[in-house]
């Protein structure tokens, strides 16, 4: 004969048993929800904290790139002719992220430089004599007279026209004197327009091994100015 099985009947809870059962839920969905918003108070500070950070190196890119370090002093520049101002160029106009520049068109106005390349590479060629000097567009790399040069800042193509830095004349150009005076003025100037311009280099460190195919070709010149 089968044994009939015997069904165990729970006991009913008390009232109080009630209510710490009631009691514990609550407490474990409290400790729930404040876990969930703990974790969404810290993402969103982490994505503040991200964007934060995000927006101080695009600020700073931007004031770097459009803004002269601050330790560099900004000077207007002044082309002269002996005593006679020729040109003079604003502060504003002159100083960029890179440095002090003059417009080949404005330096012009001063002394008779010769042009002759495109958008990429030019030279620049000193009148009455066979030097030059040849530039590429964004580049600090330069030929003086075929020797390999680097200037500190990139000689720069705009829309239409060449910004030669200062520091090229300066330093690679005899005959034109480049002065900085304590009233923030850069004057370039030739003596007198009998001044016969000459290029002057020098070798730097880590050049030698430069090798460019030359855009001026003065053989070519000298022959073709023979027939």
């Amino acid at each position: 004969m089968a044994e009939k099985q015997v069904k165990t009947r729970r006991r009913e809870l008390t009232p109080d048993e009630i209510t710490a059962r009631d009691a514990k839920r609550a407490r474990a969905i409290r400790r729930k929800r404040r876990r969930r918003e703990r974790a969404v108070a810290v993402t969103a500070l982490l994505l503040t904290v991200y964007i934060c950070i995000g927006a101080i190196i695009a600020i700073y890119g931007i004031l770097s790139f459009n803004s002269v370090a601050e330790n560099d002093k900004v000077y207007s520049v002044e082309g002269c002719l002996g005593d006679k101002k020729v040109f003079s160029v604003s502060a504003s106009a002159a100083n960029n992220a890179y440095g002090l520049y003059v417009s080949f068109t404005t330096l012009n106005r001063l002394c008779p430089i010769s042009i002759t390349g495109d958008a990429n590479r030019i030279a620049l060629i000193l009148p009455d004599t066979d030097d030059y000097i040849e530039c590429f567009s964004n580049s600090s790399s330069i030929l003086v007279n075929d020797t390999p040069c680097r200037l500190s800042s990139p000689v720069l193509f705009t829309e239409d026209d060449w910004l030669i830095p200062v520091e090229l004349l300066d330093n690679y150009v005899n005959g034109l004197t480049v002065t900085y005076g304590d009233n923030h003025v850069c004057r370039i100037v030739l003596a007198d327009s009998s001044v016969v311009l000459t290029t002057s280099h020098s070798l730097p460190v880590g050049t030698a091994n430069i090798e460019y195919s030359p855009l001026y070709n003065t053989d070519y010149i000298a022959d073709t100015s023979a027939e």
